[in-house]
């Protein structure tokens, strides 16, 4: 077979794939926070506070996308906002208490998700499922490190 052939049948399993990790996802998270918001949650809760220039830079959007987000976790009291006392300009985002519990959570969860797909694999599957996605540059650099 050649190799584009085996691509155009690799599409739609790609596509199961996602989707059975989206499903796993609503049925944990539901609708209260987009994957993004917990993805910053999981940032902030790793790196501590940041600036909210670095923070968008890790996120990898723009700052005003970030300063949408960084609202709505504000508004529900996840993550908080500070003046730099370094550089007046600079906004610090703080994950709260509250935030750091979601965050715990959010990684216990995202362990228990990922391994009810990947206990359908032997370690040399994984050890090639590994090579692909580093070859197709997908795992998060930041996380890798």
């Amino acid at each position: 077979m050649e190799k584009n052939d085996l691509w155009i049948e690799l599409i739609p399993l790609f596509k199961s794939a996602i989707r059975g990790i989206r499903s796993e996802w609503h049925k944990q998270v539901g609708d209260h926070l987009t994957h993004t918001q917990l993805y910053l949650l999981s940032k902030l809760y790793k790196h501590g506070p940041l600036k909210s220039a670095d923070l968008a830079e890790k996120l990898n959007v723009t700052n005003s996308t970030l300063t949408a987000i960084v609202d709505k976790l504000c508004d529900k009291g996840l993550v908080e906002r500070e003046r730099s006392e370094l550089d007046r300009r600079a906004v610090i985002i703080n994950i709260t208490e509250e935030g750091q519990s979601l965050a715990i959570s959010f990684k216990e969860y995202e362990i228990r998700a990922f391994r009810k797909f990947i206990d359908r694999l032997s370690s040399e599957d994984l050890i090639h499922f590994k090579e692909i996605l580093i070859k197709l540059n997908l795992p998060d650099r930041d996380e890798l490190q």
